[in-house]
């Protein structure tokens, strides 16, 4: 029959259907097909190619964090972080090409696959180093030029805190940086950096990057004075006279001497600078001013001298806030010149002596032999 009437009863439920020959869907249409196994449907799970990918990249990125960290901060690691990664990606493009390329007992002879390796030994590993890596990190010190090398034997880190002194890492080559492995906190910690020649800095020490420190770059110049002598001093100084140059430090109450020279010249306390030209202008007229008779070469003898300076080191860096005294002696114990000054944070401070004008002695044990020069 070419058309028919189908009527189909469910329970309580009818309804009528007209089905023509020429409206008949085909049956292929009506079979069921089987689930897709394309990604990227919702509900899906990975296949074992994506599980191998995310351990391969999770694996990397651990192994290139924690080789950049050695590097950083402990100075040893493999050399090569770039070469790290195109290795593990190397290894998961290998993984791919086998699970398409070979057969299953192929596969399972040399096949080395990823997911042997659990994403939960990764994530541990990713754990412990994010944790090391909030409570360790480090200060570098570099000196900016390799002409300029630093006396290393005199760097040294203490603990802001505790004042504990942080011991260094050992150095292979005289060249390699200083480093100093400690410990600090997400929020940082507060260390002081010693070098010598260079005032005491107080830095911030962070996870991860840690502190790098140049010190002609990030630290200040110890201070250094110029003491010079006025005319009748420098007299006083010549080898005939007997005479000698002091420079004492105050500590507490009391002055230490320092130094003690007898040559007739200035006197550069501190690390050796060099001396402003500008300076020799502003001698002439402070020679002027003074009236000093040019007949017979005092000034320019004094000037001279001045810009001749003798290097007198303290035996420990100056610092802001240090007072020094000097004075000239003669060998009959009087005070001929002398001046005390603060420091201040400037690198280098010109101060000259004052001619006293009332008869001042030093007692005997303040007059110390003048050293081998």
């Amino acid at each position: 029959m070419k058309n028919s009437i189908v009527w189909a009863h469910f329970g309580s439920l009818s309804f009528d259907t007209f089905v023509t020959a020429g409206d008949r869907m085909p049956e292929t249409l009506l079979t069921p097909m089987p689930p897709s196994t394309e990604s990227g449907a919702s509900g899906k799970s990975d296949t074992p190619i994506r599980a191998d990918w995310r351990r391969a990249l999770l694996l990397a990125a651990a192994v290139v964090a924690s080789n950049a960290w050695l590097i950083r901060h402990l100075g040893w690691g493999l050399e090569n972080p770039f070469g790290i990664g195109s290795l593990a990606a190397g290894a998961g493009l290998v993984s791919l090409l086998a699970e398409n390329l070979l057969r299953e007992d192929e596969r399972k002879a040399f096949h080395i696959s990823l997911s042997q390796i659990p994403l939960s030994i990764v994530f541990l590993f990713l754990g412990a180093f994010v944790i090391l890596a909030l409570v360790r990190s480090s200060i570098i010190v570099i000196s900016d030029s390799h002409g300029n090398e630093l006396p290393w034997e005199g760097v040294h880190v203490d603990r802001g805190d505790s004042g504990q002194a942080i011991a260094p890492l050992g150095r292979k080559e005289k060249d390699e940086p200083m480093r100093f492995f400690l410990p600090t906190s997400p929020f940082g910690r507060l260390y002081r950096v010693k070098v010598p020649g260079y005032i005491e800095q107080v830095v911030d020490v962070y996870p991860f990057l840690g502190r790098t420190v140049v010190p002609e770059r990030d630290l200040r110049v110890s201070p250094a004075v110029l003491f010079r002598p006025p005319t009748v001093a420098l007299q006083e100084l010549q080898p005939k006279s007997g005479g000698q140059f002091q420079v004492r430090l105050l500590e507490g109450s009391s002055f230490r001497i320092l130094k003690v020279a007898c040559r007739r010249s200035s006197y550069l306390v501190g690390s050796e600078r060099e001396i402003p030209a500008a300076w020799m202008a502003i001698w002439d007229l402070e020679l002027k001013g003074s009236q000093v008779s040019d007949s017979a070469g005092d000034a320019s003898s004094s000037k001279l001298a001045w810009f001749r300076h003798t290097v007198l080191e303290p035996g420990r860096d100056l610092a802001p806030g240090d007072v020094l005294e000097a004075r000239v002696v003669s060998s009959g114990r009087g005070i001929v010149a002398s001046v005390r000054t603060k420091l201040g944070n400037e690198p280098l401070r010109d101060v000259p002596l004052v001619a006293e004008t009332s008869s001042r002695t030093v007692p005997a044990e303040e007059v110390l032999p003048c050293p081998n020069e």
